[in-house]
């Protein structure tokens, strides 16, 4: 913890672990200004917030990342206006928070090697639809950039995608490559993928509607998919993972069908834009499609 006035200078001190990363005594560092204390090159990272909380006068957390003796950590800094004496003052308390990191970002890749394995495990049970998780995720996330998504959301609806076609497992590889028209029961079988992919994942814990926008993968605005869902029941992230599922599905091969050409697969979403399918979805997924995406390398 510190406590800085308004001048830069620190009249106190009590930040022994950031202290001793840096090598400084803590009593040593009252009266001098953050450059003393720090060093200028955290100084000016500070210093912006510093000013800031003095001029709003509102308690406010920052995340940085600081390098002390060659090793980089994180740290939450509160920063909190306060009186010192009849002085103002900031207190700031630094966090380190480097192990919490280090131990999202491996829980983080295990999940990525987990999800990676199961849509593996979908490619070799359903041929056809070789890399379509991918594909669809890769594109789902470039539609929810265009669109502004924040980071939580379109890392969500990027999960969703990878995962969406898991329930694929429980369908007969037969049904999946047969080349005649399905009949009304082998319909019905494919037609409940989503709830086999709902027993699968219903017990695990996700950062966001992950599960849900999964469920609502065959809904349309309309109210004609699979379970009726339609117009604001429909979540956001579901509307964009529709109609790229349904994109990259048209633009792909099946045992049924040549793949069709993604000029043609953009005319049928824009035909019924606004009707099935999401008007700026849509719209973004047009930008995506004729300056992000090569289709060539997807």
């Amino acid at each position: 913890m510190s406590i800085t006035t308004k001048n830069g200078t620190v009249n106190r001190t009590r930040y022994h672990a950031l202290a001793s990363q840096v090598a400084i005594d803590p009593e040593d560092s009252e009266g001098k200004n953050l450059n003393s204390v720090l060093g200028s090159h955290y100084a000016e990272q500070l210093s912006p917030l510093i000013k800031a909380c003095f001029a709003n006068q509102k308690e406010s957390t920052s995340k940085k990342s600081l390098e002390l003796k060659g090793k980089v950590s994180t740290f939450v800094i509160n920063l909190v206006p306060m009186l010192y004496g009849e002085t103002s003052a900031v207190m700031l308390h630094f966090h380190d928070i480097t192990l919490i990191e280090e131990h999202q970002k491996q829980q983080t890749q295990l999940l990525r090697q987990i999800m990676q394995s199961l849509m593996n495990a979908i490619d070799l049970h359903d041929p056809y639809s070789a890399n379509h998780s991918q594909k669809t995720a890769k594109i789902a996330v470039a539609v929810a950039d265009a669109m502004a998504f924040k980071e939580s959301d379109r890392d969500a609806l990027e999960i969703a995608a990878n995962l969406c076609n898991l329930g694929k497992l429980s369908i007969p590889q037969a049904l999946l490559t047969k080349t005649e028209p399905l009949t009304a029961e082998e319909r019905a079988v494919v037609k409940n993928e989503v709830q086999h992919t709902r027993e699968i994942l219903q017990n695990i814990e996700f950062d966001g509607p992950v599960l849900e926008t999964i469920l609502q993968k065959h809904e349309y605005l309309d109210g004609s998919g699979s379970q009726g869902i339609s117009g604001d029941a429909l979540l956001l992230n579901a509307r964009i993972l529709t109609a790229v599922n349904d994109f990259v599905a048209m633009i792909s091969p099946r045992a049924y069908r040549e793949s069709l050409p993604v000029e043609t697969a953009l005319a049928t979403l824009l035909k019924d834009a606004g009707k099935r399918y999401d008007r700026q979805v849509v719209a973004s997924l047009f930008h995506v499609a004729e300056n992000k995406i090569n289709f060539d390398t997807l």
